[in-house]
């Protein structure tokens, strides 16, 4: 970008004479210079490069000889460079000149540092540590001898669901469960079914034949009516459904 002083600068209203516009003169400055701030070297080339930066599209070879004339380009052997390009760039091309010098003076160049960024980034695989072999378990006197079965623990603990120790109602109940679940049309998680029945426990006996009586009739109505038309895997697991329906 030009600096306002351009506009009062000899050289440069005699080059405004020369092109005959002033901003034919200031628009093909500033293609110029940004040529060189983007390239960071003020050295442009020849006539035609020179030219095909400034965007010049009439006569080949009057804009850089009126720029050599006006002494914005320096010539030797048939090379131009701008003419003080770093006295009058901007400040973000100077510090950028500035970092490019301070590499060259350290002898690393951007491409080299790179190269250092990529090596420190490369991780050096981690050896496989060797399997430590599992000690053999001794035999103790308390287990049984080899070849007799040891008893499973039942993977369902009856609870009442409310803090009630087992009882006779809760004894009662669970026994009713087997005869309820060939009723339920989506035999499955017979483990949590059972375990949601215990949580219907009535608290005392005499009220154990109604809760179930309202158990049935309820299921009845949904096999009658939602569940008729539903896909088999559209209908709620039994413990699900035990959970969210009231029987009170």
């Amino acid at each position: 970008m030009a600096r306002p002083t351009l506009f009062t600068n000899r050289k440069f209203r005699r080059f405004c004479s020369i092109l005959d516009s002033k901003a034919a003169a200031l628009g093909h400055l500033e293609w110029l210079w940004a040529s060189a701030y983007t390239s960071g070297n003020p050295v442009v080339g020849d006539e035609t490069d020179v030219e095909t930066a400034a965007e010049w599209t009439g006569e080949r070879g009057r804009l850089c000889a009126a720029l050599a004339e006006c002494g914005f380009l320096d010539e030797k052997d048939g090379v131009y460079t701008i003419h003080d390009l770093w006295d009058h760039a901007p400040d973000y091309v100077r510090r950028r000149r500035a970092r490019e010098d301070e590499r060259h003076a350290k002898g690393r160049r951007l491409t080299g540092q790179r190269q250092v960024t990529d090596r420190s980034m490369v991780k050096t695989p981690t050896p496989t540590p060797t399997p430590t072999p599992t000690p053999e378990k001794t035999k103790t006197p308390n287990e049984p001898p080899l070849g007799i079965p040891v008893p499973v623990e039942p993977d369902f603990i009856l609870t009442s669901g409310n803090g009630r120790k087992p009882g006779k109602p809760l004894a009662e109940w669970a026994k009713l469960f087997d005869e309820w679940w060939p009723s339920y049309p989506k035999r499955v998680a017979k483990a949590d079914a059972r375990n949601a029945w215990a949580k219907k426990c009535p608290p005392t006996t005499q009220e154990i034949q109604t809760r179930l009586a309202k158990i049935q009739q309820r299921l009845a109505w949904y096999r009658s009516h939602d569940w008729s038309e539903w896909a088999p895997d559209k209908i709620p697991y039994p413990a699900t459904w035990l959970t969210r329906e009231e029987f009170q």
